[in-house]
């Protein structure tokens, strides 16, 4: 299935943008999704809910867009940064929503670093005392709308995976590397366009969500939107990611959050005008090319 017109709003980012007046950045991400299919149905998806649920509800009012509107929540990993807002959201909607993830999200994150230790930079609530919140928790892909696929867990290509140090996890009593298993992305089959791909950090390497996204839809990427933590990569990785995205036949790129100012500057050498600077108040609206 496909979706004739998309819009992406995002409600939640590191940087507030050039003219956004009232808008309030945070360190996180929360995108709106609004996927119509070509029966006219109109589905309203928030992916990521940052880590302060009230200014993204700010922002959204600020926007002109109804949060009230929206009927799922899509979690891109557990991190602090991408869930922690949902106990604001959930009750300012006001209705049952599903939240839709990995399982894994479920599993502590301890940071261990060379001057911090922090013990938890997971959920910080636990969702089944969230009221009116419906967990859909699973490795697999689903459609959860028209033309919109959750990626599950994604296939990963070593060589593509950005190296994170100094993350655990607790497993049967053991503490144990975090490989972040839960961290995914969305999917969106834009007929005549191709396959737009929505990530929060791609942890699981933002090559990788690509080819699945692509692998899922029978599609080619068109649009990747989100951030690609690249911020600790050296030169050469990132060059190589971004050449593999631009093989892959990704025409435009929508980046920021993680993905730090030297990948940026590198992607941008890449993509030239097809690179776009994510901020808080971006729109983007598509339409199928028939």
């Amino acid at each position: 299935m496909k979706a004739s017109e998309l819009d992406i709003y995002v409600l939640a980012e590191d940087y507030a943008g050039f003219n956004s007046v009232g808008l309030l950045a945070q360190h996180g991400l929360s995108i709106l999704i609004r996927a119509v299919s070509p029966s006219g149905r109109c589905s309203y998806i928030l992916f990521d809910v940052g880590q302060v649920g009230d200014a993204i509800i700010r922002n959204s009012e600020i926007l002109g867009l109804n949060l009230r509107n929206i009927d799922m929540v899509v979690f891109s990993h557990s991190h602090y940064d991408h869930t922690g807002g949902m106990p604001e959201i959930t009750k300012y909607v006001g209705k049952r929503l599903f939240l839709i993830a990995h399982p894994d999200i479920l599993k502590p994150v301890i940071h261990i670093g060379k001057e911090s230790v922090r013990l938890n930079i997971g959920l910080r609530y636990n969702i089944n005392e969230l009221n009116n919140v419906t967990p859909i928790l699973t490795k697999d892909s689903l459609e959860i709308a028209p033309g919109v696929y959750f990626l599950g867990e994604i296939e990963r290509d070593e060589r593509f995976v950005p190296k994170i140090e100094g993350l655990y996890t607790v497993i049967n009593g053991k503490l144990t590397e975090n490989k972040i298993k839960d961290d995914t992305g969305i999917a969106i089959n834009v007929e005549g366009l191709g396959v737009i791909v929505v990530s929060g950090c791609s942890h699981s390497g933002i090559v990788n969500i690509v080819r699945q996204a692509c692998k899922i839809t029978n599609e080619s990427p068109y649009l990747v939107i989100g951030g690609f933590h690249l911020i600790e990569s050296r030169d050469n990785f990132i060059k190589d990611v971004a050449n593999e995205l631009k093989r892959l036949g990704v025409d435009s790129i929508v980046t920021g959050h993680c993905t730090g100012l030297r990948a940026e500057y590198i992607l941008s050498e890449v993509f030239k005008d097809k690179f776009t600077k994510m901020h808080v108040g971006l729109h983007i609206h598509l339409r199928s090319r028939r």
